[in-house]
């Protein structure tokens, strides 16, 4: 199986939206929470995998 770029997207993605489902419902220690340290870091880890997967997809999609 070959890696592409696609798919190493296709996985930042994936575990973007899990992080951010799991820290929705509060799913093993995970809150996003502005008001706290660890519900920032929540919210920017599931960001930024979310964004840079994406970009990484659209971008082997482009070129």
């Amino acid at each position: 199986m070959i890696i592409t770029p696609t798919m190493i997207g296709l996985v930042l993605a994936i575990i973007g939206v899990l992080a951010w489902i799991a820290g929705n419902f509060k799913i093993a220690n995970l809150e996003i929470n502005f008001e706290t340290t660890k519900g920032i870091f929540v919210f920017i880890f599931a960001v930024l995998h979310i964004v840079v997967g994406l970009l990484l997809i659209v971008i082997d999609l482009i070129f």
